[in-house]
């Protein structure tokens, strides 16, 4: 009886392991940028793509617009391309993630006729969750530090996710 129990254990785990490997999800962000201090908010957009390495582990890549800052007539405009690991919790109907990777930003500065530009690669963290409405897609709430340079812009995002299973 046992060895039934350990066997059908093992058969389910293994199933849930490789279903984890075939899924496949892409999505769309939308929410705020946070600047800092003295340079305002903007809207932000993006989309990413992600697979399940692990039952717990997604890899992420993804390209974010991060609006513009503005501060004593210097405007700012930010993009980013990243890469990252999301570790996630999956719960009933609820995955609850942390997100951690790097990203090559891009700031174009102009102050009067004089403009700038910048670039350069560096860490991003955050932490979010997903709620899905059906097994195929899934809204949620996010939040994301970039650091670049040496300042940093925060995300406050929503996310819309359709997730695919290939198998």
């Amino acid at each position: 009886m046992k060895q039934k129990i350990f066997i059908l254990t093992l058969l389910a785990s293994t199933s849930m392991a490789a279903n984890a490997d075939s899924i496949l999800y892409g999505g769309v962000t939308g929410g705020s940028a946070h600047y800092g201090e003295g340079y305002g908010n903007d809207l932000l957009y993006g989309v990413r793509i992600g697979s399940g390495i692990l039952p717990f582990l997604d890899v992420e890549a993804g390209y974010m617009n991060l609006g513009q800052g503005e501060s004593d007539g210097t405007t700012v405009d930010t993009s980013t391309k990243f890469v990252a690991i999301k570790p996630t919790l999956t719960l009933p109907m609820v995955d609850i993630y942390a997100r951690a990777g790097l990203h090559q930003w891009d700031a174009d500065a102009k102050y009067l006729s004089l403009t700038s530009s910048k670039d350069g690669t560096d860490a991003m963290f955050g932490v979010g969750f997903d709620y899905f409405i059906s097994d195929y897609f899934s809204i949620g709430a996010s939040y994301t530090r970039y650091n670049i340079d040496d300042g940093e812009i925060d995300g406050y995002e929503l996310n819309a996710t359709f997730h695919l299973d290939l198998l």
